[in-house]
């Protein structure tokens, strides 16, 4: 469903304006079949709640990329379309006037040796095609660098000029939370989110990031439910603008499979795996959440919690001071990102996760002292009345303080009422 315009997002970042009109919920390889499937398998994308399509795979001659629009226009899906490989290729970038045609994805996972190029590149792009998302995917902070990640990642703002930052980082769920000199973890994914929640708002321009849906190259283990949304709401708890799933259709080379399309009987069978079911119910709940979400900026991010190292206290101006597990003393672990709310007024709101991956936990949440507990709405995360709001509601009204149940990684929305 289209958002009304007003909640349209504008970023302006050195003087080139990008209108981002969704979350964008999307995913690495789009389906590989003919341009006469499409029509059928964007719809399995539209039906899992999906916002857009990344181009790249699926159609890669002109006419395909052609196909591609007029198919995902039909499930009001955005298209990030082929990029043709390199700036000699720019007149084969379609033209179209297609409104599912939001951009180009021009280049995954560049070194800091290519950012020259790459703002040529960009460059006449925006020149030929103004307006329209020049898509670049940045690497995680466990790669390799000639200086710090962070020096990567500023750089590549500072020369290159992005519409939209994104990284794909994809952490180990098998090996323990944090490991000294190894970000391939949780908490380095939560801290690379922390860095691109900085650069974006020092730029002023969203984020999306990759996180893993499948197993692969034998450390990666196959990702529960949980696991994933824990890697979907730790991203919007930083600020995230939305995310993409690796990957949507398994790919060549990846033999064991487990992508949301994945192979049955032979590999050039791809039907809905187990993964689809879950991240047609994450999408769901993070759409819930959109026009909330879609114009709200990060105002401050806590890590909380007794399995949290170097736990701080809460920030003065948030609204949520206090939040522990009721019935898991010393397993607390807790994500709370503050906003600033324009919809449905000027206010505050929080996205409160429990960061835990495994454990469903009952949250008590307390908040600041000069505000009541009936001031506080929460937005509905599903069913008939998802993406309504109303006063929250205790889930353990026979325990003293507020009570929300939470699964793992899951997340509620609150917000101050005017």
């Amino acid at each position: 469903m289209a958002l009304p315009l007003l909640l349209l997002l504008t970023f302006i970042h050195l003087g080139n304006t990008y209108t981002l009109p969704r979350l964008f919920l999307s995913f690495w390889v789009d389906p590989v079949v003919p341009p006469e499937q499409f029509d059928a398998q964007y719809a399995l994308i539209a039906q899992a709640n999906f916002t857009a399509i990344l181009g790249g795979f699926g159609a890669k001659t002109t006419a395909s990329v052609e196909a591609q629009l007029t198919a995902a226009a039909k499930q009001d899906l955005g298209v990030l379309a082929y990029g043709f490989e390199s700036q000699a290729n720019i007149n084969m970038l379609s033209n179209s006037t297609s409104p599912a045609l939001w951009g180009y994805q021009l280049k995954d996972e560049p070194t800091a040796a290519e950012f020259p190029d790459l703002r040529a590149w960009s460059d006449a792009v925006a020149a030929k095609h103004p307006g329209k998302w020049r898509f670049i995917n940045l690497l995680p902070n466990y790669g390799r660098f000639n200086t710090s990640y962070g020096d990567y990642v500023r750089s590549f703002v500072a020369q290159v000029q992005p519409d939209v930052l994104c990284m794909d980082h994809y952490p180990r769920f098998s090996v323990p939370y944090t490991v000294p000199g190894f970000n391939n973890t949780r908490d380095g994914y939560r801290q690379n989110l922390e860095l691109f929640r900085e650069v974006s708002l020092a730029a002023n321009i969203p984020f999306v990031n990759f996180f893993n849906t499948m197993p692969f190259n034998g450390g990666y283990r196959d990702p529960s439910e949980a696991q994933l949304r824990w890697q979907a709401f730790t991203a919007l708890a930083y600020g995230a603008k939305g995310f993409l799933y690796f990957c949507y259709w398994t790919p060549a080379g990846f033999p064991l499979g487990g992508a949301i399309m994945t192979p049955l009987g032979n590999t050039s069978n791809m039907v809905p795996g187990v993964h689809y079911r879950h991240v047609k119910a994450i999408n769901s709940h993070v759409l819930a959440y959109e026009k909330y979400l879609l114009s709200a900026t990060s105002e401050s991010v806590w890590f909380t919690g007794a399995l949290a190292n170097n736990s701080s206290p809460a920030p003065v101006d948030m609204i949520v001071q206090g939040v522990s597990s009721t019935h898991q003393p010393g397993q607390d672990l807790f994500l709370v990102g503050q906003f600033t709310l324009q919809y449905p007024y000027t206010t505050k709101g929080v996205l409160l996760q429990n960061h835990h991956d495994t454990l469903a936990t009952f949250a008590n949440v307390s908040f600041a002292a000069d505000i009541a507990l009936s001031a506080i709405m929460e937005v509905a995360p599903r069913g008939n009345a998802a993406g309504s709001f109303a006063p929250v509601l205790d889930d353990a009204p026979g325990t003293p303080g507020l009570q929300l149940r939470l699964a793992p990684g899951s997340a509620r929305f609150l917000f101050l009422s005017q």
